[in-house]
């Protein structure tokens, strides 16, 4: 029980004092907390003492601390720290007084500034002298106290060695920090920290970062949520999943600027590839794909119901449910196009942006509001983007600025034409498919279809290719010459051509029926005459369309829909059995 001093007098030293150091302890006879002072008697607040550090104290438990905070009432301190703080919104020093919580995480990523704020000046008023003592006073106890004592005592071999403790992570994420991350497929990724917070019970320390990506339509910031788990002891910062970029260097790039000029180099590709008129591509490279594991799903939400540590890069509330899973594509063609990739009916996991196994948010909450971070390269493009009236003004708008451009994705999103797979793919490794000749489009029947001499020439119209369009007039109407240009009618630009069909809306398009047993060359004509045109060849099996009428529908519509977007040749696997009624040919493909 601390004894109370009845009308306690002051002290000289404690009457010129204007920062008390006090203890907050729960007075059970009161049924209240108290302030006393670390001689643990009371003392009476006088009119300087406007600035006061508390350690407050377990309720239950006068002898454990619970945190401890800085209390400033002073006008003059709350006006110097309002002009030096950042990460604070201004209508917070506005009231009678402002607090700062244990581990003050807005004075210590600004400890710099405050250093330099403590500094009298030689035009000071008599105020601003007193509020300059005040917060050299604040700081001392600060850097003195229970919870920041031991990081400061092991600054500076944390930063002689690189090193970081769990503790005190926080410390490397003041918000607008640039960190590098490598989200996906471990390419390196830069990010601008928004905001940091941690889960004690959980042992998780989680930062939320934004960066730039492309939604088929527009350019956008989005936001992710990175987690450390705990860790014992001192670890490298460069050996934590994700870090400042102010730390980055190797051996062979000591000071970061190799990377720096790689990330650009990589963002205007990034950006070329999104806003270029094409949608197939050459690839070979990594991908990621969407992979369904039940154990994982249920090892997740049973982690997060009983309140367990989650595995690092799993969440059940904010991050997605569904692991990816990697591949290796080699020389295939791919579709790049992430408007399809989240709105396309046919991929179950649309709807969802990916970086990696995160999923991107528009606007996560949380973030910093402050003036500085309202200022932040991802923040400002929104009203950048806002002076251009047009999209496409808007779009390369965008590329105007290198800062934006690094902090753009290593990952486009589209669809693997041989494995059928959505995907994440790696953007250094899309390459543009060189234009087609005559030359090449002949190469492709001479050489890749082997058919009877007649049936190729129905399909070959090299002699047509160079006209830049093909009128009903040019057209012989044989049989054999209607069938030699129908495919170079159909790709070639130009005039709107109308082909007359006693069904109104038919006719626009171009069907071939193929049919044969295995080996004749189906699967291979259809392939040639893609390469032939270069379009995409989209193969879909009757497992996709369905046997039911109304699934059937709704599932060729799908198709129909991703196929005329990217100006496809459509190849349908049927079985036999849903053109024939014979049951003998109801197992047979084709």
């Amino acid at each position: 029980m601390v004894a109370l001093m009845a009308d306690p007098q002051p002290s000289q030293a404690e009457k010129s004092a204007r920062v008390r150091n006090v203890v907050s302890k729960w007075d059970h006879d009161a049924d209240n907390r108290r302030d006393y002072d670390r001689q643990e008697v009371t003392v009476t607040k006088n009119s300087d003492q406007l600035t006061t550090f508390r350690r407050v104290m377990e309720a239950d438990d006068d002898k454990s601390l619970d945190y401890e905070e800085l209390d400033v009432e002073s006008d003059g301190l709350r006006e110097l720290l309002a002009l030096t703080l950042d990460h604070m919104p201004p209508e917070q020093f506005d009231a009678g007084h402002v607090k700062f919580l244990s581990p003050f995480k807005e004075l210590v990523w600004q400890w710099h500034k405050l250093e330099q704020a403590q500094m009298p000046k030689p035009d000071d008023t008599e105020k601003l002298t007193l509020a300059r003592q005040d917060l050299k006073d604040a700081m001392a106890l600060i850097k003195s106290s229970e919870s920041l004592d031991n990081y400061f005592n092991s600054l500076s071999s944390h930063r002689a060695g690189s090193t970081v403790a769990f503790a005190h992570l926080w410390s490397l994420f003041e918000p607008g920090t640039l960190i590098y991350h490598k989200a996906y497929n471990s390419e390196m990724q830069l990010f601008e920290v928004q905001s940091v917070w941690s889960e004690n019970e959980q042992g998780l320390l989680f930062v939320d970062a934004a960066a730039f990506d492309w939604n088929g339509d527009s350019f956008l910031r989005y936001c992710y949520r990175f987690v450390i788990p705990k860790f014992e002891g001192a670890r490298s910062i460069l050996n934590l999943p994700f870090y400042p970029a102010s730390h980055y260097h190797t051996e062979d790039d000591p000071t970061g600027s190799q990377l720096w000029e790689k990330l650009l180099e990589r963002g205007k590709l990034f950006h070329q590839i999104c806003v270029e008129d094409e949608f197939q591509y050459d690839y070979e490279g990594p991908m990621l794909y969407p992979h369904q594991d039940p154990y994982r799903d249920t090892e997740d939400i049973m982690a997060y119901l009983s309140g367990k540590p989650r595995a690092a890069g799993f969440g059940f509330d904010h991050q997605r449910k569904t692991q990816v899973k990697f591949g290796q594509l080699n020389k295939s063609k791919v579709i790049v196009d992430n408007y399809s990739y989240l709105n396309s009916r046919r991929n179950p996991d649309g709807g969802k942006l990916p970086l990696g196994h995160l999923v991107g948010t528009i606007g996560l909450g949380g973030g910093c509001v402050c003036g500085s971070c309202n200022k932040t390269v991802t923040v400002d493009w929104a009203r950048e983007a806002a002076k251009h009236v047009t999209k496409e003004a808007r779009r390369m708008a965008f590329a105007e600025s290198d800062e934006r451009l690094r902090m753009c994705p290593p990952k486009v999103l589209g669809y693997t034409l041989l494995r059928r797979h959505w995907a994440q793919l790696s953007v250094n490794h899309v390459v543009r498919i060189a234009s087609r000749t005559a030359d090449d489009f002949e190469m492709y029947f001479r050489d890749n279809l082997e058919m009877d001499p007649a049936q190729k020439k129905l399909l070959k119209v090299g002699h047509l290719l160079g006209i830049p369009h093909a009128s009903l007039a040019d057209l012989r109407l044989t049989r054999t010459s209607r069938g030699k240009a129908m495919i170079t009618y159909h790709v070639s630009p130009g005039e709107k051509r109308v082909i007359a069909d006693v069904v109104e809306g038919k006719g626009q398009g171009l069907v071939i029926l193929l049919h044969g047993p295995p080996g004749v060359g189906k699967t291979l004509t259809a392939e040639t005459v893609a390469l032939a045109t270069a379009k995409p060849l989209l193969s879909v099996s009757t497992a996709e369309i369905g046997m039911e009428p109304n699934e059937a529908e709704r599932n060729f519509t799908a198709i129909f829909e991703d196929a005329s977007r990217w100006k496809a040749v459509l190849l349908m696997y049927v079985l036999q059995e849903s053109v024939s009624p014979e049951p003998m040919l109801a197992a047979v493909r084709n």
